[in-house]
């Protein structure tokens, strides 16, 4: 969890100057970097995490990160279509970049997961045993300065 938590600081300081518009903004940020760092983390556990080696990298959650905004900004957390999310995550952004059957349905997986409108309805809900959505709208608080608040790691 600690490289995943080293992960996630990386994104929210290059997110400082983010505005959020929204709560729900926030949240669906902040299940984005989740995504991103559990994914990059995965490659470490090869061949159990991914068949191979995938390059994740920083232009793939820019490319994901300009494509929920411009979703949420159209839509609102209510309406964006998950299924349009999906689809780009999973076969423009991060499954571009994967040439394995198995691997591919993993990604689904946590795209259909931590995608969807039932993930992002409350602060209160889980992404992981011991990790909830922030409540703030505030960058600073919620990414930039304390990311540790949303991971609540039981010893």
């Amino acid at each position: 969890m600690t490289r995943i938590k080293r992960n996630l600081q990386r994104t929210y300081a290059s997110w400082s100057q983010t505005k959020l518009n929204s709560t729900d903004q926030g949240r669906a940020l902040f299940t984005l970097a989740w995504f991103h760092a559990l994914i990059q983390e995965r490659r470490t556990y090869i061949p159990q995490g991914w068949a191979k080696f995938y390059e994740f990298n920083d232009s793939d959650l820019n490319a994901a990160l300009n494509i929920l905004n411009a979703r949420l900004s159209q839509d609102g957390m209510g309406g964006v279509k998950w299924d349009y999310i999906h689809g780009l995550l999973g076969n423009a952004i991060y499954g571009g970049r994967i040439d394995n059957a198995q691997d591919m349905k993993v990604l689904s997986s946590y795209l259909q997961f931590y995608f969807s409108s039932n993930v992002a309805k409350t602060a209160s809900t889980p992404l992981a045993p011991g990790v909830v959505l922030p409540s703030s709208t505030n960058l600073g608080v919620s990414f930039g300065k304390e990311p540790e608040d949303c991971l609540t790691l039981e010893a």
